[in-house]
């Protein structure tokens, strides 16, 4: 079993055929030329009715020579944005069919944690949809990447964080991530995770501190220094005065 297939299991979907089976086709389906008469006689009754057909209401419309302009996609600042839902007696029925997914699903950590809480399924399920989060945010899902690679751990605080690894690590390096930032929230019923993807250019522009005690202390010494280089202009100004004074003629 996979890892897609673990998905299905616990989402509870199906795979339908790509293809129907022939006895499909002979009971749902009618013949190319049946088909095509019925078409046919359809639009000869449209025009009985003294209206054209759509395709010849459309083509007596006239056409526009101006182009159609393509819609612009707007541009994400985020390297990637990804909200996964799960409902929880789900996670709890797929245990119950295959126990050994809790292993091929969690790490040894998350499991310890999950386990020390009064409802663990309640976090396993935080924890599957926290996968599928980040995995989604990367713009990735399962291709190539391993549940375990993608780990939900807690700061000293108690806030999740996602923890990358293997696969996913490399995945985030090469798409220039340097965060993600994880929210995790829950219900009785159902848990949602969602995770917001942070590269280097999408980060705020840094501001740096400015020690209030050190600026006032520049301040004063450039004031002083202006004081000083105004009182020695005086200083000098004053002896020339000084010396430029007429004599007082002798009588």
């Amino acid at each position: 079993m996979n890892a897609a297939d673990d998905m299905n299991l616990i989402n509870g979907d199906k795979p339908e055929p790509l293809l129907h089976s022939s006895d499909d086709e002979s009971q749902g389906s009618a013949p190319a030329d049946e088909v095509g008469a019925e078409d046919s006689a359809a639009a000869g009754e449209v025009s009985s009715t003294g209206q054209n057909p759509p395709s010849q209401a459309l083509a007596n419309q006239p056409t526009s020579s101006k182009p159609v302009p393509a819609a612009r996609q707007p541009k994400s600042n985020l390297a990637g944005l990804g909200v996964d839902i799960i409902e929880i007696a789900r996670m709890a029925k797929a245990f119950e069919r295959v126990p050994r997914m809790r292993d091929r699903l969690f790490t040894a950590a998350e499991i310890s944690y999950a386990e020390s809480k009064a409802k663990p399924i309640t976090h396993y399920a935080l924890f599957f949809a926290a996968k599928e989060a980040v995995l989604k945010a990367l713009g990735t899902g399962l291709r190539g990447i391993g549940w375990t690679d993608v780990e939900v751990r807690h700061s000293e605080h108690g806030r999740p964080y996602p923890h990358l690894s293997g696969a996913a690590k490399a995945e985030a390096e090469r798409q220039g991530v340097l965060s993600i930032e994880l929210s995790l929230s829950y219900t009785h019923q159902v848990g949602v995770a969602s995770a917001v993807a942070i590269r280097e250019q999408d980060q705020p522009p840094r501001v740096e501190k400015v020690d209030a005690k050190a600026e006032l202390l520049k301040q004063f010494k450039q004031l002083r220094s202006l004081l000083d280089e105004l009182e020695s202009g005086y200083g000098e100004q004053t002896e020339q005065a000084v010396e430029q004074e007429p004599e007082e003629p002798q009588l």
